[in-house]
């Protein structure tokens, strides 16, 4: 009988070939990604739909800033403010004038107790002092160490925007008291001057000398009294609106509202116009 030959079996290797491709297909294209050698390593940026967390920042609007204290903690009372002393040689305040028989004068703007300026008790004694900068005055600090002299009593405190000037501006008389102090005068009209002139008119005890210590000013900046006169107008400005917020709360607007129903209601109801009649002579 003649052979058969066997049916020829189905080649494998083709079809794993074949099938290669389908799942070569349903894999993603790899991502290029532009790297730039810097010498350091490399990161791969994060995809545009996702969110940097560590660089995003979140602005809440009208949210008002509180202190950040942990449990137990007890806030810190607000420091007072320092007084600067703007007739003091630190601050650049400068003696430009004083009285022909005075001594020492420039010691005025010295934070020491051991130095003073004297003038015999018969002699004119005055002090022109330069500031560095324009000072709404509001206090004037005389202090008087010196144990065996006669010490100040009344005197004067002018001001200027100029020197040298022949007009000064008045800013207060004032006595003081016996004593090795340190007296502080307010000035009762605060202005803004940039040289003060000190007149001394009379003085405590019989001793020939009269000393004077040190003399200090103390104000406000123009920067500083622009941000308090800022300020102040906005409390004002606060304090009238809510004000006319009260005023206003204080009406009856139901009423109001009841008042113009009824008036709308009735022009509903009220019956239309009747037409104008034609003229005769038409």
């Amino acid at each position: 009988e003649p052979e058969i030959d066997p049916e020829p079996e189905a080649p494998v290797a083709e079809e794993e070939a074949t099938e290669a491709p389908e799942d070569a297909a349903e894999a993603p294209p790899p991502v290029a990604v532009d790297v730039e050698v810097t010498g350091e390593a490399a990161v791969e940026p994060a995809p545009a739909n996702e969110t940097n967390a560590t660089n995003a920042t979140i602005k809440t609007p009208g949210v008002s800033m509180v202190p950040d204290l942990e449990e137990g903690d007890v806030e810190e009372e607000a420091k007072p403010k320092k007084v600067i002393n703007y007739a003091s040689m630190d601050a650049g305040a400068v003696v430009l004038e004083s009285s022909a028989a005075s001594k020492g004068f420039g010691n005025l703007l010295l934070d020491d107790k051991d130095k003073y300026g004297i003038t015999e008790c018969g002699e004119r004694k005055f002090v022109v002092v330069g500031l560095s900068e324009d000072i709404r005055i509001t206090e004037l600090v005389l202090c008087q160490y010196e144990k065996y002299s006669s010490m100040v009593n009344d005197f004067e405190l002018l001001g200027s925007q100029t020197f040298p000037t022949k007009e000064w501006l008045h800013l207060g008389t004032f006595a003081a008291k016996y004593g090795q102090r340190e007296q502080t005068f307010e000035v009762p009209e605060p202005k803004y001057v940039r040289y003060v002139k000190i007149k001394f008119d009379a003085h405590h005890g019989d001793e020939p000398s009269c000393t004077v210590s040190q003399i200090k000013i103390h104000g406000i900046t123009v920067m500083a009294g622009m941000q308090d006169d800022l300020q102040r107008h906005q409390k004002e400005l606060e304090a009238q609106m809510d004000s006319i917020g009260d005023e206003l709360s204080e009406e009856d607007p139901a009423g109001d509202a009841e008042d113009a129903g009824l008036e709308t209601e009735a022009e509903i109801d009220a019956p239309p116009d009747a037409p104008d009649e034609p003229d005769a002579a038409a």
